[in-house]
């Protein structure tokens, strides 16, 4: 068979990408998805995601973060309908700090983000309640997003020919197509994109990508919590009657925690919370994300390689981000006119590390 756009990833972006191209007029027909194991197998198969424009070590947005958040809030609205249920809850996120480094870096990028960004969200917090933080700031509107629940919802908005496939997908050019063939099957089509999450190095191998382990886990506490928490590199955040998501761990890829060990590195990262070594460990999920060495995504035609893109590399911003890249690929797939953002565009990197592997 012969797709105009295969998809190649079954995750949040490949499935946002779906639904934003049939949302600007592709016809269904033409498109196909493909993916390894099933939807949301890889870093988007995780319980719950948080949603928030903050994720680094400052309160001073990166280029580009506050305009993607709010594109990420009005989408997560839209796709949430009376049939497919609340995708997100609402809630207050504390950024706190613990620690008199911490606390001097937040109150001056705090200060900084007043004084040049009109539209900053951040408040600053007189009261934590029982925490002692030394300083603390409030993002009034985070989203705590159900992740099943979301790709359930870009499934039903997307029905194209989805096809599974065994191992890592040969690509070949065929003349103006590509050939996609795997273990079991093969088909055509004339415009690629890879949305494959932490496999984007098994098909280019000299990539500067970084591999990052990590977990999540859930938790009951006899404790109530009145906001998410985001401090010491680790999020918290409260489901009620008691129960509690946090995450994430950091490390190498190749090297895996047993469970036990990731709980007791969760738990630890949480010393601030009152009550947490009595903390009943429900259940943790692992898993891989990839990113690039400048934090930012590989979205675009791949150098070198005519109808083939990316929409990856998305590491722990994928809620974030993935909106604001899908639709902007998605245009400028059916539009040939420059819409990616340049800090996320694949072309920035050198052109003799776009080699595809063998």
């Amino acid at each position: 068979m012969k797709a105009e756009i295969a998809i190649v990833g079954g995750g949040l972006a490949g499935w946002a990408l779906a639904e934003a191209l049939l949302r600007q007029g592709v016809d269904p027909a033409q498109m196909l998805l493909l993916e390894a194991r099933v939807t949301g197998a890889g870093a988007s198969g995780l319980p719950l995601g948080l949603l928030h424009p903050f994720p680094g070590r400052s309160l001073y947005p990166r280029p580009g973060y506050l305009a993607a958040w709010r594109q990420s809030q009005s989408w997560l609205s839209r796709l949430s309908t009376s049939d497919a249920g609340r995708l997100f809850q609402s809630l207050p996120l504390w950024r706190l700090a613990f620690d008199p480094a911490t606390a001097g870096r937040f109150e001056r990028s705090y200060l900084r983000a007043l004084a040049e960004l009109s539209d900053y969200p951040l408040l600053s917090l007189s009261d934590t309640g029982v925490l002692t933080a030394l300083t603390g700031f409030c993002l009034p509107d985070a989203a705590l997003v159900d992740m099943p629940r979301l790709l359930a919802r870009l499934r039903s908005c997307a029905p194209i020919q989805t096809r599974s496939h065994s191992g890592p997908l040969q690509l070949q050019r065929r003349g103006r197509d590509w050939v996609l063939q795997s273990d079991s099957n093969s088909c055509l089509a004339s415009q690629v994109v890879l949305a494959v999450g932490c496999g984007l190095n098994v098909y280019f191998p000299e990539l500067p990508l970084i591999p990052d382990r990590g977990e999540i886990a859930i938790f009951d506490l006899d404790a109530e919590l009145p906001a998410a928490v985001s401090a010491a590199g680790q999020y918290l955040a409260p489901l009620g009657a008691g129960r509690m998501i946090t995450g994430s761990t950091h490390y190498r890829a190749e090297c895996a925690l047993p469970p036990g060990q990731a709980w007791q590195t969760l738990r630890a990262g949480l010393d601030w919370l009152p009550g947490i070594r009595s903390a009943r460990l429900i259940q943790i999920w692992t898993g891989t994300r990839l990113g690039s060495q400048d934090r930012e995504p590989l979205v675009g035609a791949v150098p070198g390689q005519p109808g083939l893109w990316l929409l990856g590399a998305f590491a722990t911003r994928g809620l974030l981000q993935i909106p604001t890249a899908a639709e902007a690929l998605a245009q400028e797939l059916l539009r040939a006119e420059v819409w990616i953002p340049e800090a996320m565009r694949a072309e920035r990197f050198d052109a003799a590390l776009w080699a595809l592997t063998d």
